[in-house]
């Protein structure tokens, strides 16, 4: 069976958290830790979710979503699952559940460095509209940013 087939998603709880910054750790320089992810679970405009296989969290997605508006705020997967289509899988998930929540243009912003992810944006029909220079610490770099409009 192909390994995107195998992926569950659902909301993210707090028992999720501890595995949730495992990946993050091995996933970003600028890792978030515990509270942060507790405040987006908890917080309103929030929508934070885990994709499984065999009830074992190999990835996550964070989407800030407000109004008609969604941001990507984080995702990541496994890194031994990456490579595999397990990230497009997860952001494709996170985009039927912004739908559902009434959101109609996703942004994002990405190192200009990480070319896997900006890889996977464009296949995905994100589109590059702007550079900040020097949004990312740690190390200091330029973002690009990403749009998308989703239909319902």
């Amino acid at each position: 069976m192909e390994l995107t087939k195998q992926i569950h998603f659902r909301e993210a709880t707090i028992d999720d958290i501890d595995r949730v910054e495992e990946i993050e750790k091995d996933s970003f320089t600028d890792n978030w830790r515990f509270d942060a992810f507790n405040s987006c679970l908890i917080g309103p405009f929030y929508d934070m979710n885990v994709a499984t296989i065999d009830d074992r969290i190999i990835g996550y997605s964070i989407m800030k979503c407000i109004y008609e508006d969604g941001e990507l705020i984080r995702i990541a997967v496994d890194k031994s699952m990456r490579g595999q289509g397990v990230g497009e899988e997860i952001l494709e998930l996170q985009l039927d559940r912004a739908r559902l929540l009434g959101v109609e243009k996703v942004f994002l912003d990405v190192r200009k460095s990480n070319e896997a992810a900006i890889s996977m944006y464009e296949k995905l029909g994100f589109a590059r509209y702007e550079i900040t220079k020097d949004f990312y610490r740690d190390p200091t770099e330029d973002s690009i940013k990403f749009r998308k409009d989703i239909v319902c």
